[in-house]
């Protein structure tokens, strides 16, 4: 089966926070009770590609004011409506599903992690 992926640049700071923030939680280091930096990180990374997506074609096709600034107030409200989402679910998450979040995070960052052989 092809699977096919989106892509966006990371900054490297970006990135690096993201690997960060997986590996602490496959450590446990972080839980549900210490949700808000993986909540933080989650909309930052939308953020991030939203504006890639849509706010850079948007300036390079010259795109008018008014259009450019629905795409920033939809791009906006988008990430409020994510980080409330998030502030509600992931601190009810058990902490084997909060550590499922850093393959969700591995995934996003296309890390692959080594197969094990048997």
């Amino acid at each position: 089966m092809t699977h096919y992926h989106l892509n966006a640049p990371l900054s490297a700071e970006l990135g690096a926070r993201a690997v960060a923030v997986s590996a602490a939680l496959r450590s446990g280091k972080l839980g549900p009770d210490k949700s808000d930096e993986v909540s933080e990180l989650i909309v930052d990374l939308t953020d991030f590609t939203m504006r890639y997506f849509f706010a850079r074609p948007a300036e390079a096709f010259k795109l008018g004011l008014a259009s450019r600034g629905m795409i920033d107030l939809g791009i906006r409200s988008t990430g409020k409506t994510i980080r409330m989402a998030l502030r509600q679910v992931l601190p009810k998450l058990t902490p084997e599903q909060f550590k499922q979040v850093a393959d969700y995070l591995d995934e996003a960052l296309q890390i692959t992690k080594p197969k094990k052989t048997a």
